[in-house]
């Protein structure tokens, strides 16, 4: 969400954009664009979030303005007058894996609402493979992942608004020297869609839906899901979140899901202290979270934690920083 004060309230329609140079708005349906013309089948809900809806529990999807909004509901980018540019880095503990992420997001220079962005991420994850006859195997592999996305958001009215998320993804596991010659190799080039809804009932509630993964990729890497989410705003000061993504196919015998619970509360115009819990069906796994924000009317600050409680003892490490246009 856009929370220093010259982005105006949350409800400001965006204005008409400059003429002579193409907008970030025409950039990014032309991106899209060029993904359907490829159609090939490619990634979901995941760890990759922003530094504040991980803080949150991940818990956005009715509110997840700026750069957070092409991840989790891209229909939110209209949500808030905001023209922002992030940048963060993650680190996860369990497999050693970093993620760098690069984005731009623009409801200010159009009527519609517009986001591009570019992320990186490679792990290492740690496997035993049981042999016959012989002790089991440790392997290292190195998985490798490279995602671009634009998505585009149109208000109809005051207080509805449409999106979609397009996003090409190419993902490879290498095994390690090591392994059998059989040892599994993955690479994956495709591309996918996100589409949602965002709905606003007067200055309090806000309501998120979303369908992840429209065309098909892979069951387990990409599953179809589906998000929904309710927020409650009082002016800038307070924001509660609760989200629920429902995992059609993870899990084939089964309908698997996360839920997620957050709040922001913005301490005079500078400071955002945020927390949040998570809980993962699938994974059989709960989260905690928190997070701090140092915010000017240019540039912000944003340091977050997510710490598994239960199924492991996971850490997940998120900084950002957040320059802003407009």
């Amino acid at each position: 969400m856009s929370i220093s004060k010259h982005r105006g309230p949350a409800d400001q329609r965006p204005s008409p954009g400059p003429r002579g140079w193409p907008s970030l708005a025409t950039a990014t349906g032309l991106i899209l664009l060029a993904g359907l013309a490829s159609v090939a089948p490619a990634h979901a809900a995941r760890d990759l979030l922003t530094t504040r809806a991980l803080s949150m529990g991940g818990a956005l999807r009715a509110a997840a303005t700026g750069t957070s909004a092409p991840l989790l509901n891209p229909a939110t980018l209209t949500a808030a007058r905001v023209y922002v540019m992030d940048t963060l880095y993650q680190f996860r503990s369990t497999d050693d894996a970093s993620h760098f992420f690069a984005a731009i997001a623009d409801s200010v220079t159009s009527t519609l609402g517009a986001a591009l962005y570019y992320s990186y991420g490679n792990a290492s994850p740690r496997r035993t493979l049981p042999q016959d006859g012989a002790p089991a195997l440790s392997l290292t592999e190195k998985h490798q992942e490279h995602e671009l996305g634009g998505a585009l958001a149109v208000p109809l009215g005051e207080w509805l608004s449409i999106g979609v998320t397009g996003r090409y993804l190419h993902y490879r596991v290498d095994p390690p020297a090591n392994a059998p010659s059989d040892a599994l190799r993955t690479r994956l080039s495709r591309f996918t869609m996100d589409t949602g809804a965002a709905l606003r009932l007067g200055e309090i509630f806000r309501f998120g839906v979303i369908g992840y993964n429209l065309i098909a990729v892979d069951d387990q890497l990409c599953p179809r899901a589906l998000g929904l989410g309710v927020a409650l705003t009082t002016g800038k000061a307070l924001t509660l979140a609760f989200d629920s993504v429902l995992d059609f196919t993870s899990d084939p015998k089964a309908l698997s899901a996360t839920l997620h619970g957050g709040l922001e509360l913005l301490a005079g115009e500078s400071y955002a202290l945020r927390a949040g819990a998570q809980h993962d069906t699938f994974l059989q796994a709960s989260y905690v979270t928190a997070g701090v924000g140092l915010l000017s009317s240019r540039v912000g600050l944003e340091l977050g934690l997510r710490q598994q409680v239960d199924g492991g003892t996971g850490t997940l490490i998120s900084t950002a920083i957040k320059v802003f246009v407009q």
